[in-house]
């Protein structure tokens, strides 16, 4: 079944405009993006919790995904599996799940939980990067899938996790109040 997707992209999708789209697109909503926002947000007292939490979703769903299910599953790119050429540098990991589906869809639930309209449009982004990475012929679709349920779980757990220890550490530690915003979230 998935080789029908990859042969439908082939023959129908692939030109050097989209390519190039593609790429950035992969590139950018990889690890940079999330980075930049997660830093951007310390600067800001009001986003502190969500910068730590945003680290902790991203940086987790990357750590489980790269370190522990890769290996664990050892499943084979679709290049080697097909015998694709690709027109992009060709991972050296090996493909399921899906880091940058992972870690996208992480960024893009942290995000939703600080405002609304940064969320969608992670969301969006999220899905861009997923199908970006069928596309470049790196992941298979269920590659894909899978990261989205990992980046999932390990977000809603940074969350849940990160707003407990936010509660207890303000009423445990004066200074924690002062340096992150008030109670509530945004």
């Amino acid at each position: 079944m998935e080789s029908v997707i990859f042969e439908f992209i082939k023959a129908n999708l692939h030109n050097p405009v989209l390519d190039r789209v593609v790429a950035v697109v992969t590139h950018v909503g990889g690890i940079p993006i999330w980075l930049v926002i997660a830093f951007t947000f310390l600067f800001f007292k009001k986003y502190r919790r969500s910068s730590l939490i945003l680290f902790a979703a991203v940086g987790g769903s990357g750590f489980m995904s790269r370190i522990i299910l890769k290996p664990l599953f050892a499943r084979e790119r679709p290049f080697h599996a097909f015998d694709i050429e690709l027109f992009t540098r060709a991972p050296t990991s090996y493909s399921l799940p899906s880091t940058h589906a992972a870690m996208a869809i992480a960024g893009a639930i942290v995000l939703f939980t600080v405002n609304k309209r940064w969320g969608i449009a992670a969301f969006i982004l999220a899905f861009l990067v997923g199908f970006s990475r069928v596309y470049l012929m790196v992941h298979y679709v269920s590659d894909v899938l899978a990261g989205f349920a990992l980046g999932i779980i390990v977000a809603v757990s940074a969350i849940f996790i990160g707003r407990k220890v936010f509660d207890f550490a303000e009423k445990r530690w004066k200074w924690c109040n002062n340096f992150f915003a008030d109670k509530g979230w945004n």
